[in-house]
């Protein structure tokens, strides 16, 4: 990260299903060789699984000074410095639901075929920039070209992470039937994605904001707009 200007991602995750039911004991994933599979594997035809993105537009904050943006940086992320000219913050929210049918063996056990259905979106997608610096200034419009480069990489990691959501359902559950003792209860699944989904989606945004300010030559310009303001 830069001293000046920072992104970062936070992850929050809604995980909902729609079949919970009091259920008890661990799920399991029937073999294929299994006579529970045979009278089981004909639940659902032609599993589709889904992740819709909503785009957003993020709005610009023009309203602090430096040391209010640091303040901000420092409870947002966790990291103190003076010098912030400018930051990105955005927030994704996630929402994950475990749609499926279910079947009632003769051995009291409950077999299960699942889709997925989920929603990924920016709850929060705000561009500060300091105020003391006009919208006409060199300094605003630099700060500002910088910082649309993170927005451009934040929404690339989206669809990033909707794949990498994706295969990670379908490697774990694509295609096979799940058993359980008693009625299931799907909540698990939807809350382990999610948790994947957060941490995965920090790893490849970091990423992509080290990447954006470790190539950039934005500081050696923003500096020269400060030196002609002076």
């Amino acid at each position: 990260m830069t001293s000046n200007i920072l992104t970062k991602i936070i992850g929050l995750g809604i995980c909902l299903s729609l079949l919970a039911n009091n259920a008890h004991g661990e799920i399991l994933v029937l073999s294929q060789d299994s006579p529970q599979y045979q009278e089981c594997k004909n639940l659902i035809s032609n599993p589709i699984n889904q992740i819709n993105i909503l785009a957003k537009t993020p709005v610009v904050d023009h309203s602090l000074s430096a040391r209010e943006i640091a303040e901000l940086r420092k409870r947002l992320v966790g990291i103190s410095n003076t010098k912030n000219h400018g930051m990105t913050y955005a927030k994704l929210r996630h929402r994950y639901d475990i749609n499926g049918k279910a079947k009632k063996l003769v051995n009291g056990k409950t077999c299960v075929q699942i889709t997925l259905t989920g929603e990924l979106k920016f709850e929060k997608f705000i561009i500060y920039v300091e105020k003391k610096f006009p919208e006409s200034s060199c300094a605003y419009k630099e700060i500002m070209k910088h910082e649309q480069l993170h927005v451009a990489h934040y929404k690339a990691d989206l669809e990033k992470i909707k794949k990498e959501a994706l295969n990670q359902f379908d490697e774990k559950y694509g295609g096979k039937i799940l058993i359980y003792d008693g009625d299931p209860k799907l909540e698990a699944i939807a809350k382990d994605l999610g948790d994947y989904t957060s941490s995965k989606f920090n790893e490849i945004s970091n990423q992509s904001a080290l990447k954006v300010d470790s190539s950039s030559n934005w500081r050696r310009i923003i500096n020269r707009c400060l030196e002609e303001a002076k």
